[in-house]
């Protein structure tokens, strides 16, 4: 692939676009992964996620960090299905999706290898453009040809 870009990080976007959000780890109640806390300017992280599930969950919630509206001083939630998006299309370039597929048609082994959890896989999966998809299908027929 040659590409030069550098992989997004979500700590490096934090720093850069909001210096004055704090993330803070602490054991969350079993069903949250992590949450954004507009009126503090911190995000709370389970402090018993693996690195590519704080990976994933810290884009998560820079993604309602950006994309929460602030009416009139009162922040509401965007719907968790734009978020995941927003976080998954940052986290995951095709490019790398491609190279994945060449040698893993596993969403576990692959989640791992993109750094990431398996829903935000999922989630970058669902949302590939119509190009995407047909980047990924030419991949998984040449690795089914080299086999």
């Amino acid at each position: 692939m040659g590409d030069n870009r550098t992989q997004w990080s979500p700590w490096r976007h934090l720093r850069e676009k909001h210096p004055g959000v704090d993330v803070r780890e602490a054991e969350l109640p079993p069903s949250l992964l992590g949450c954004m806390d507009h009126y503090t300017n911190i995000i709370w992280l389970d402090s018993r996620l693996l690195r590519g599930e704080q990976r994933a969950t810290l884009a998560h919630e820079i993604g309602h960090l950006e994309l929460d509206p602030c009416i009139a001083g009162r922040w509401y939630t965007a719907p968790e299905w734009k978020v995941d998006r927003w976080a998954a299309r940052r986290l995951i370039h095709v490019e790398d999706l491609l190279r994945a597929f060449q040698w893993t048609s596993n969403l576990d082994e692959m989640a791992e290898e993109l750094w990431v959890d398996r829903h935000t896989l999922r989630v970058r999966l669902r949302c590939m453009t119509d190009e995407e998809q047909d980047q990924v299908m030419r991949a998984i027929e040449r690795r089914w040809a080299a086999a």
